[in-house]
């Protein structure tokens, strides 16, 4: 069952049913959901919109420290179809994405 962040879509439980997590990153212009999935040691990641239309996928790589999705981390600005930041214990992690 996937977990999900304070701030959520409605449309998580129709969006990646297969995702080992669903956050919710909200903008001021737009807000997006994203849909984590482990492969090893690189994350696949889905974002949508608010509207649930798939606005990219890949795999991501992480460039340094590794995210732990079995602990609470929170999804940051840059975050987009090339780049996603993410921030777990006070570090910022940066995956990029590899295809």
């Amino acid at each position: 069952m996937a977990q999900e962040s304070k701030y959520f879509s409605p449309l998580n439980d129709a969006l990646s049913p297969d995702a080992d997590l669903k956050k919710w990153l909200y903008g001021i212009g737009a807000s997006s959901y994203f849909a984590f999935r482990q492969m090893g040691k690189q994350l696949h990641i889905s974002r949508f919109s608010e509207q649930g239309k798939l606005e990219c996928e890949g795999v991501f790589e992480a460039q340094k420290r590794e995210l732990d999705l079995t602990r609470d981390f929170e999804i940051s600005y840059p975050s987009h179809c090339a780049k996603v930041t993410l921030q777990q214990d006070e570090q910022e992690l940066i995956y990029l994405r590899q295809n």
